[in-house]
Formats: structure tokens, C-alpha cells, sequence
């Protein structure tokens, strides 16, 4: 009897064997019928380097480690984080990805991971759906709890839709890693704690003051400022960056709540339609 072998790319669209702190998958989850003992090309677990972030490139070794007993052949590849975002991102080239979303005050919303992150029209070049997740019930859901204006009733359709995507598992989170902030309280102080980002936050940025030291306050990163365009944005880095140089209507507040900023008020008037005021003295530009 001969043996059955698959490529990698079918056997992550039969299977849906997608490792996601979270792992993700190659594009596209179809489930289909593969024969128990079929083998399966060998394939790459992408990452950042330890450069970038020393945690993830040993989970990705230790992942691999855990395949190899299951007789499947897995090797990690950490690479420049800059490639990582080319490969998968732009590309949609890849086998397998460990990448960690960094916590976010524009990740608070649940439509970007319902509607970002799922929706069947986010499969694109520079789109977040970078599994090529496809299911027209949860993309009518994503729709629809966009456009609804009452609480309850699109808190009613967000849970619908993560129930789908909890169901079929187009990616997998492995951890859910707490982050420990620290500072120097005898240099700084009126920092402000936010729900996903803690200290390191837009409120800290506008209100903390300097106890001691040159009267500045400088904040490093891990990776190059890869653009200035706020509408090509591709990662949480970038965010954090440039809403110190654009301004928003509305900004998340420490407590998670969206609250008017560039805006002085604002009337819902239908659900694709709202009337704003902008503050006296600004302008678009």
C-alpha cells in the first residue's frame, strides 16, 4: 500500500492545525476529509528574533519540540520582525506564525477582532485577516454589530460571532500573558493606568510630570517607526506612536470607555449617521 503524502499548505486547510500567544495558521480553513496517518510536508514556525522579543522564539522552539513527538516535522524561524509583518501581513506567505497582540486601547473595541480580524474582506494585502478566515455567517454578524447603536443588541450580535469564531478556531491564543509595568517614582510621577496598555499609556503621555532629571521624558521601542501614515497603519507600535501626532474625534479613555476629544459633542441620528461638533478652534487640515 503506498503512503498518502499532503502538502502543507492542504493539510492546514483540512485540519485547521493552527498554534496561535497566538499561533496562526497559513491562509484559508476548509474542513475536509484527510486520512488519519497521512504525512504532511515538513513546515516553518515564523517569529521575531530575540532581538525583537526573547520570549517568542524559544515558545516557538518549545512548540516545535512538542510537534516533533507527534511525528510532525516543525522547525522554528525567527526572523526580523519587519519580515515577519512583510511575510504575513502584505504576503500571506507563510506556514505558521507566533505573534502576540500587544495590548491596545483600539483593540478594546470587539470589532477588531470580529470584523478586522475575521471578516472574509480583510483578506488582503495589508488586512489583519491573515488566515483567510471565510464565513459568511460571522462577516453578516461583523456587519451588522457595526451599525448597531444600542448596547444591548449589539452586544447581543458580538457574542454570536465570537461564539462562531470560538467554535471553528481559525487561530489559537496559547497564553494570555500579564504584563508587569514599572517606573521610577522618585523621577516621575501622574502617571495614568489604562485598560490594555497600563502606564504606558496616551493619558500618561499628556499628564505625567518630572520630578527630577532635565524636565523630559523619553519613551524607547523596540522597532523602528515604519511610517507616518495614520491610515497605514499595520501594527500596535505604530498606533501608540501616531496618535501623539494626529488628532481623533474621539479617543478610549483610561477606563476603556470612548469619550469626544477633537469633538465637543455629538447625536447619534441614525446607525450610519452621526451629527459631531467639533471644538471651538479646530479645524481638519
Amino acid at each position: 500500500m503506498s503512503e498518502r503524502k499532503i502538502g502543507r499548505r492542504r493539510f492546514l486547510k483540512e485540519t485547521g492545525a493552527f498554534v496561535g500567544a497566538s499561533v496562526l495558521g497559513g491562509p484559508g480553513l476548509a474542513l475536509a476529509g484527510a486520512k488519519p496517518g497521512g504525512k504532511v510536508d515538513s513546515m516553518k514556525l515564523m517569529t521575531t528574533t530575540a532581538t525583537f522579543d526573547p520570549v517568542r522564539p524559544e515558545a516557538a522552539r518549545l512548540i516545535c519540540q512538542e510537534f516533533k513527538k507527534l511525528g510532525w516535522d516543525v522547525e522554528p524561524l525567527p526572523i526580523d520582525y519587519k519580515q515577519n509583518v512583510q511575510k504575513v501581513v502584505m504576503e500571506h506567505e507563510y506556514d505558521m506564525w507566533l505573534v502576540r497582540f500587544t495590548g491596545a486601547s483600539i483593540r478594546i473595541d470587539p470589532n477588531v477582532f470580529i470584523y478586522k480580524v475575521h471578516h472574509s474582506s480583510q483578506y488582503k494585502k495589508g488586512g489583519y485577516n491573515w488566515t483567510g478566515y471565510s464565513n459568511a455567517e460571522v462577516d453578516r454578524l461583523s456587519e451588522a454589530q457595526q451599525v448597531e447603536m444600542h448596547v444591548d443588541k449589539r452586544r447581543d450580535l458580538v457574542h454570536k460571532a465570537q461564539k462562531i469564531i470560538h467554535e471553528e478556531q481559525p487561530e489559537n491564543v496559547l497564553v494570555n500573558a500579564k504584563m508587569t509595568n514599572a517606573y521610577r517614582s522618585d523621577r516621575l510621577k501622574g502617571l495614568v493606568p489604562m485598560m490594555g496598555e497600563g502606564i504606558g499609556s496616551f493619558w500618561s503621555d499628556i499628564n505625567m510630570e518630572v520630578i527630577k532629571g532635565d524636565g523630559y521624558v523619553r519613551s524607547g521601542v523596540t522597532a523602528a517607526l515604519k511610517n507616518l501614515n495614520s491610515i497605514d497603519v499595520k501594527d500596535a507600535k505604530e498606533f501608540k506612536e501616531l496618535r501623539m501626532i494626529y488628532d481623533r474625534l474621539f479617543r478610549i479613555s483610561a477606563e476603556g470607555k470612548a469619550i469626544p476629544w477633537a469633538a465637543d459633542s455629538y447625536k447619534i441620528l441614525d446607525p450610519t449617521t452621526i451629527d459631531i461638533t467639533i471644538r471651538e478652534g479646530n479645524a481638519f487640515s
